[in-house]
């Protein structure tokens, strides 16, 4: 097994190093793929010196150097990859030391896997950043608990499973590169957010998925006061509306992939009620009143969309 890890690198000069070096402990990472996208900091620089000082360390920057986002970073790595999995690393995150455990123990045992996920922790990196933010993460692992093997991931995803189990991190996720080259698009460029998250749902529908370690963090999430995710809050009609481009991406990608009628009807609900709470209250009322009318499932999601829209 030889890993691919792809690091977008955005902004992040005080933290690639950490990431980089948290990435080179293991021997399975053939090489750590580091996307540059036209930082306005000193991360270039530093980019070039991990190039320099190690020999697994590949670095990249889009045409001309301009900046195109982190999923269009990551895409680019994916182009540039060559080992037989592909994982991923934020410039600002870290790998822990049990982070390949799991699939060190696959392959040793012969047994191949498409997808392979795990438990995510997070650390922050000043007290100022754990005062502001501590309250928008689980004190618990972010990771899909009780997920047994004959699962569709990609309805869980979707949130056909009513019990909502939690979510995959991109830090988590290790996956055979073979079935990245079957996917016809891998990150959304278009998405300024979400693009993980859209990525992660789609994948589900080609790959099995099977859980790692799950009990213990195999990967940390950095907290720091420039985070972008963290600076949009939950309640806050830009977070539905980021919601809810990823939801019309999906839409688009699930006609062309002519994918199963319930799949597509399940789509088309949240775009519903992500349209309804990313809307003013008035506007609100009246796409909650339209939609009704088409489709009876907004009474069953009312406390869990509508309620929280009007409570913000």
């Amino acid at each position: 097994m030889e890993i691919s890890v792809i690091i977008p690198v955005y902004n992040a000069e005080t933290y690639i190093r950490a990431a980089v070096d948290s990435a080179l402990q293991f021997n399975e990472v053939r090489e750590v793929i580091l996307v540059e996208d036209c930082s306005p900091d000193n991360a270039l620089a530093i980019c070039k010196e991990l190039e320099a000082e190690y020999g697994r360390v590949k670095l990249f920057q889009h045409e001309n150097g301009v900046n195109k986002g982190a999923g269009a970073s990551r895409n680019l790595g994916i182009s540039k990859a060559s080992g037989t999995h592909v994982a991923f690393l934020d410039a600002d995150d870290l790998y822990m030391p049990n982070r390949f455990n799991a699939e060190r123990e696959m392959a040793v045992q012969g047994r191949i896997f498409d997808a392979m996920y795990g438990a995510l922790g997070i650390h922050f990196y000043s007290t100022d950043a754990q005062e502001k933010y501590a309250s928008h993460f689980s004190t618990n692992f972010t990771v899909v608990r009780d997920f047994e093997d004959g699962e569709s991931m990609f309805e869980e995803l979707l949130g056909m499973n009513r019990k909502r189990r939690g979510h995959i991190h991109l830090d988590t996720l290790t996956i055979r590169k073979e079935i990245l080259d079957k996917m016809p698009t891998h990150f959304q460029e278009n998405l300024r957010l979400h693009q993980d998250y859209e990525f992660t749902i789609r994948l589900g529908y080609y790959a099995r998925f099977i859980p790692g370690i799950i009990d213990q963090a195999i990967a940390t999430r950095g907290v720091h006061l420039e985070n972008r995710y963290t600076q949009v809050g939950f309640k806050e009609k830009k977070y539905y509306r980021n919601q809810l481009l990823v939801w019309e991406s999906l839409s688009k990608w699930s006609e062309q992939e002519k994918i199963a009628s319930k799949y597509k009807r399940l789509i088309s609900r949240r775009i519903y009620s992500y349209k309804i709470a990313s809307a003013y209250f008035l506007n609100a009322w009246g796409l909650f009143m339209k939609y009704l009318v088409k489709d009876k499932w907004l009474l069953k999601e009312y406390k869990i969309y509508y309620r929280t829209m009007l409570n913000r």
